[in-house]
């Protein structure tokens, strides 16, 4: 019977491309682990390896054993800390992404509020950009985020949450009313400072450009919005953000933050979970407090930030 000690051998070889360097890794002998594979693959009835010139490499049926088996490990590791720091009433601790938009929006007095309302549920809070939100959410590592990356069906739940838009913080030359609008076209005109490819708001921005038939000049690729900003202000170009980011910069003296029309873009964020389990109560309060904090900055941000229906 497959155990999980062959799972995790198994994708260990897979990972080192050698039976050797897994050997090593897993501190067992070669030919120990050699017979664990062999076990798997009769249990499976499948070859699941081949050798090759540069070692080791999964046939097609090992490739999809493999993510059975990391999902299966994945969920695994989460059980066993869930359960770790039980306390009877409700899990001790609660691990938590957002992107950093949202952290600057209103991070402190989320925290704060937590810290108020739920003294004995630790909370472990990570900032990371919405992909690596998600891939940490596979990974067991966190039991909720809020996230703009788009789900995997039956592994991740998406609930929507909210909703804003694109604004392009570009440097001061009047005394322009905040939030005065600028069309795309004219930022065609700036040398750009904005994320990486592989971020979601960047990716939205290109496709919208595309969309219009426009060239953006992207000089500086900078994954952190706060040294983007620093940039602007330095006078190195301009920068397009999301609103919830951009915000807190409105009454800068060397900035103007100008929404983006013609075309507009929308960023939506959701609340991110695994969907293998059902909610536990931790998450059902996080998720509670999010969507009111969330709903008061909506109330009093209306033409820039819209609450999306559960």
């Amino acid at each position: 019977m497959t155990d999980l000690r062959q799972l995790t051998y198994f994708v260990a070889v897979v990972e080192a491309k050698s039976f050797t360097g897994a050997a090593e890794v897993l501190h067992i002998a070669q030919p120990a682990l050699s017979q664990h594979i062999q076990r798997l693959e009769h249990d499976f009835g499948q070859q699941l390896l081949v050798r090759h010139s540069r070692g080791i490499a999964p046939t097609a049926a090992g490739l999809r054993l493999v993510e059975h088996a990391r999902e299966i490990l994945s969920m695994v590791g989460a059980a066993k800390e869930d359960i770790r720091n039980f306390t009877g009433d409700f899990e001790a601790s609660i691990r938590v992404g957002m992107p950093q938009s949202l952290v600057d929006a209103f991070g402190v007095e989320l925290i704060e509020r937590w810290n108020n309302e739920h003294p004995n549920i630790h909370l472990h809070f990570v900032e990371q950009p919405s992909n690596t939100l998600n891939e940490w959410l596979l990974a067991g590592r966190l039991d909720i985020a809020v996230s703009s990356f788009p789900s995997e069906p039956g592994k991740l739940a998406a609930e929507p949450l909210v909703q804003d838009k694109f604004c392009a913080l570009v440097p001061r030359t009047d005394d322009r009313a905040p939030f005065s609008e600028i069309r795309l076209t004219e930022l065609a005109d700036y040398p750009l400072i904005l994320p990486s490819a592989t971020n979601v708001s960047r990716q939205l921005i290109e496709l919208t450009a595309k969309y219009a038939s426009l060239s953006l000049d992207v000089r500086f690729e900078i994954d952190s919005p706060w040294l983007s900003i620093k940039m602007v202000i330095a006078g190195m170009g301009a920068t397009i953000q999301p609103y919830l980011a951009a915000r807190r910069h409105i009454d800068h003296s060397d900035l103007d933050v100008r929404v983006i029309m013609a075309p507009g873009i929308t960023r939506r964020l959701h609340i991110i979970r695994p969907a293998q389990r059902s909610m536990p109560p931790k998450v059902a309060m996080f998720r509670t407090v999010i969507r009111e904090m969330v709903l008061r900055l909506a109330d009093s941000d209306s033409r820039l930030v819209e609450l999306e229906p559960a």
